[in-house]
């Protein structure tokens, strides 16, 4: 297990973590919008549906704030474990 952590595997599985978090953030939104609930069913009912374009706005930027600090911080747990 200490090899994981301490090579350019771990970098790299920290990499891909993130990655997969982001993509089920985005697959989330989309399936909410489509109907399944969750974030992208509150920014379509309460932002479009009711033309409310500030609930909308807050929407969206949250979703790009939680994607970029998940992408942050990933990529820093990634350097951070690659020891080359």
């Amino acid at each position: 297990m200490d090899e994981l952590f301490s090579s350019s595997a771990g970098a790299a599985f920290a990499a891909w973590g993130s990655n997969i978090i982001i993509l089920l953030i985005s697959y989330s939104t989309i399936a909410g919008v489509v109907g399944a609930g969750g974030l992208g069913d509150f920014a379509v009912r309460n932002g479009y549906y009711r033309y409310q374009p500030d609930i909308m706005l807050a929407t969206v930027v949250i979703m790009i704030i939680l994607v970029s600090i998940i992408q942050i911080s990933g990529s820093r747990l990634a350097s951070f474990l690659d020891k080359r």
